[in-house]
C-alpha cells in the first residue's frame, strides 16, 4: 500500500467517523425535540380545552336555565327560535374535536338570545369567564 493511498483511507475514515457522528447528534436532537413538543403539545391542548369547556358549559347552563323558564318568560318567536337553534348547536357539539369555528357560532346565538331576551347574563361574558380563567392558577400538566 502507498503512502498516499494510506492517507486517503485515514482521511476517508475519519469523514466516515464525522458523518456518523453528525447522524447520531442529528437524531438525538430530533427526538428530544419530538418529546419536547409533544409535552408543550399536551399542555397548550389540556389548557385550550378547559377554556373551550368553561366557555361552553357556561352557555349551556345558560340555555338550560332560559328552557327552564321559559313559560314565564315573555319570549318574542324570534327568541324561542334562537333559543332552539343554540340549544340543537350545542347538543351538535363533538368535544373530542372541537371547533373553533362551531364556539364563535355559538358565542354569536348566544349574543343574540340575551338580547332579543333583554337579559345580560349576571353581567358575565364569556370573555370574563375566560379572562378569571386565565387569572387562576393552572394545574401542572407535566409528565
Amino acid at each position: 500500500m502507498s503512502a498516499n493511498g494510506a492517507k486517503k483511507d485515514l482521511f476517508d475514515a475519519v469523514l466516515d467517523w464525522e458523518e456518523k457522528q453528525y447522524a447520531q447528534g442529528y437524531d438525538a436532537g430530533w427526538q428530544a425535540g419530538v418529546g419536547e413538543a409533544t409535552v408543550e403539545g399536551v399542555k397548550m391542548g389540556a389548557e385550550a380545552g378547559s377554556v373551550a369547556g368553561m366557555r361552553l358549559g357556561y352557555i349551556a347552563g345558560y340555555v338550560e336555565v332560559v328552557k327552564r323558564l321559559q313559560g314565564k318568560l315573555d319570549a318574542s318567536p324570534r327568541a324561542r327560535s334562537t333559543l332552539s337553534q343554540l340549544d340543537a348547536l350545542l347538543q351538535s357539539v363533538d368535544m373530542d374535536n372541537l371547533d373553533e369555528d362551531i364556539i364563535i357560532k355559538i358565542e354569536g346565538k348566544f349574543t343574540l338570545l340575551s338580547q332579543q331576551l333583554r337579559v345580560k347574563p349576571n353581567g358575565v361574558s364569556t370573555n370574563a369567564l375566560l379572562n378569571t380563567a386565565n387569572a387562576k392558577p393552572q394545574p401542572d400538566l407535566s409528565f
